[in-house]
């Protein structure tokens, strides 16, 4: 991985983690957050792969 896509990929962590902090308020908090981010990151990661 390149500079360019992992600072993309810490900047949609961090976007994740801070939405849900304000979003969601109950224990589910982790099964939210940690398929959202694997997807996310996946998805990212073959856009960018792609250009």
């Amino acid at each position: 991985m390149n500079g360019k896509t992992t600072l993309i990929l810490s900047l949609y962590v961090l976007l994740i983690v801070v939405l849900s902090e304000y979003l969601v308020k109950t224990d589910m908090k982790l099964v939210i957050e940690i398929p959202v981010l694997v997807i996310g990151i996946f998805a990212i990661h073959k856009f960018i792969n792609k250009r």
